[in-house]
């Protein structure tokens, strides 16, 4: 029986490790994209074109997009890419979880006796 729960207890501990880096995170999705800068008599009027960086998160059940500026564009990928990973680490323990709960249930089943 504590075999079949190794493979949880690993998969939990290499979820955990995520949390307990010392990492800093930024909340949200970076974004590169091609816009429009509305200009009448600009190239983009056809397609767009010019590069922008964005940074999205919900905040109040509302889409908010902040502008990245160009300095701060590789720091702030990195930054978002460890709170991705950190996401990915959450969801991952609750599939653990849930994995492991069935396991325990199917446990408590097979060592149960009927009461006659």
């Amino acid at each position: 029986m504590q075999q079949s729960l190794q493979p949880f207890q690993e998969q939990r501990q290499q979820a955990w490790r995520v949390f307990f880096a010392p990492t800093i995170l930024v909340e949200g999705s970076f974004r590169e994209l091609l816009i429009r800068c509305g200009k009448s008599n600009c190239h983009c009027q056809n397609e767009p074109a010019h590069p922008v960086s964005r940074l999205s998160h919900w905040e109040h059940g509302k889409l908010k997009n902040k502008v990245v500026r160009v300095a701060d564009k590789q720091r702030i990928k990195s930054l978002s890419d460890n709170y991705k990973n950190h996401k990915r680490s959450l969801s991952q323990l609750l599939k653990v979880n849930k994995k492991e709960h069935q396991l325990l249930k199917k446990v408590i089943k097979l060592k149960s006796v009927p009461y006659e």
